[in-house]
């Protein structure tokens, strides 16, 4: 292998190390954050939240039918 091509391979993998270090450092940081913040304890309650607003909104387009759907057959829920 040419001289500049094996300095070209050991730059970018170099480079290639120092990024994926770079992103679990920061992983690591934001989960130490989330931790002190108490993110991992209010997420289940905003996690049943989303889950409630879908299915209400789910419920609510079931009930309604647009007027531009009146040829189509009504819908029907087994």
């Amino acid at each position: 292998m040419h001289p500049f091509s094996v300095v070209t391979v050991v730059i970018f993998v170099a480079g290639y190390i120092t990024a994926r270090w770079d992103l679990v450092t920061r992983f690591y940081e934001l989960a130490i954050f989330a931790v002190d913040r108490g993110v991992l304890v209010g997420a289940p309650r905003v996690y049943r939240l989303v889950l409630l607003l879908i299915e209400s909104l789910d419920s609510y387009s079931q009930r309604i039918r647009h007027p531009l759907n009146i040829l189509l057959p009504p819908r029907h829920t087994h």
